[in-house]
Formats: C-alpha cells, structure tokens, sequence
C-alpha cells in the first residue's frame, strides 16, 4: 500500500491562499460592501490589500515551515523565544 506525504509546496499554498482570498469576496456581499465604502474603488482597493496582506502571511509561513523555524514569538512568553548564541 502507498501512502501520500503530507506535504504543501509553494504553488499548493499559493493556489490555497488565492482561493481563500477568492471565497471572502464572493461570500461577503459586495453589493453591501460597496454601499457601506460609497465607491467600488474602495472595495477594490481594500480587496486587493486583504489579498496582499494574505499572500504574504502565506509566504512568511511557508518559509517559516521550510526553514524548520516554526515556532511562537511573543513578548507575552519570552521563554518561547529561542535563545541566540
């Protein structure tokens, strides 16, 4: 028996993401976000800011994943933060 790697590569997370972002802008009424923004500009220009702002988190993510530096930062857990030396 065969058995699949779990894995996702750069283009899996990429066609991931732009599918995700793809979903919010479909299912979040945009007629209803138009009326409340006054201007399709506007609702253009937020799209294509939420679909930055998600691709690079992907990006980050992703390298964060292959680096093997997967871990959590915060300034709320110091011990958390791996020690430089």
């Amino acid at each position: 028996m065969t058995t699949l790697k779990r894995q996702l590569g750069l283009k899996s997370a990429t066609a991931l993401i732009i599918g995700e972002v793809i979903a919010v802008g479909v299912f979040l009424t945009p007629a209803g976000m138009t009326k409340s923004l006054g201007s399709p500009f506007w609702l253009l220009v937020i799209w294509l800011a939420m679909a930055l702002d998600e691709t690079t988190r992907g990006i980050v993510n992703y390298l964060r994943w292959r680096t093997g530096r997967w871990r959590t930062f915060s300034a709320l857990a110091p011990a958390a933060a791996p020690v430089a030396h």
